[in-house]
């Protein structure tokens, strides 16, 4: 016959290793998951530079067809309205880059604030392990302590 005690001992056992394991995985996915929203964030940063910059050789390509187009007409660029036209469309150019900025900005924030809360949510399953696996320790222990509080009567002798 087994030994109450015991068999109450090895599930207690079994319990704690198993909440470490569990809270260990969660804590390795969330940590996974941080380290990609964190290289998404990188990424979002270098892909909104890259489109500011074909923003700026665009403007920069439009801007010389312009003034080229105004010198075959024989339309001064030095003063006057087509130096107010070519202003305004530099002005243009250099917002539209900013805001091309800002939006692949608000991106990478948005990763980094995904990264923070893997990370919270990490540090959180590793806690939670550890005080699952300590509450299956002294429940499992005080449950044992109580077997052995139980008077073995022997039957038939």
């Amino acid at each position: 016959m087994s030994d109450p005690a015991a068999l109450m001992a090895a599930s207690t056992g079994v319990s704690v290793i198993g909440s470490l394991t569990q809270s260990q995985a969660q804590s390795n996915a969330s940590n996974f998951n941080a380290t990609v929203a964190n290289q998404n964030a990188q990424i979002s940063v270098d892909q909104g530079n890259a489109a500011a910059l074909q923003q700026g050789i665009a403007a920069q390509r439009k801007i010389g067809s312009m003034k080229a187009a105004y010198g075959a007409s024989g339309v001064s660029v030095d003063s006057g309205s087509p130096l107010d036209v070519l202003a305004d469309s530099v002005r243009s150019a250099v917002l539209d880059q900013q805001i091309t900025k800002y939006n692949y900005g608000l991106r990478a924030l948005g990763y980094q604030q995904s990264a923070a809360l893997d990370s919270a949510q990490a540090k959180n399953a590793s806690t939670s392990g550890m005080l699952n696996a300590g509450g299956a320790l002294l429940s499992g222990g005080a449950r044992t302590w109580a077997m052995s509080r139980i008077p073995d009567y022997a039957i038939g002798t």
